[in-house]
């Protein structure tokens, strides 16, 4: 199993649009969002400037939504790809 990245919550929330989900509301810091075609899948995303999602609620952010940490992974790799070729170094 593959270590579990260090994220924040406003970048979970953009790799998760990436992946086909939408933010369907907000309450306070909290971000409910649902995939466009699947709605059994869901992630409730807390967002507090630039501290980083805990392990545990990752994982838990991640079973819900059907999302493996490989997956996860992945989607980072390709973002941090596209952003190097345009000179940004950060998610």
């Amino acid at each position: 199993m593959s270590k579990i990245p260090q994220i924040t919550g406003e970048e979970m929330i953009h790799l998760l649009e990436r992946m086909g989900f939408y933010v369907k509301r907000k309450k306070g810091a909290h971000h409910f969002l649902y995939h466009l075609d699947d709605p059994s899948r869901f992630a409730l995303v807390s967002v507090h400037s630039g501290e980083t999602i805990p392990p545990s609620t990752l994982r838990n952010i991640l079973t819900t939504s059907k999302i493996s940490i490989d997956e996860l992974r992945n989607q980072i790799l390709t973002i941090s790809r596209n952003f190097n070729r345009r000179g940004l170094n950060h998610l």
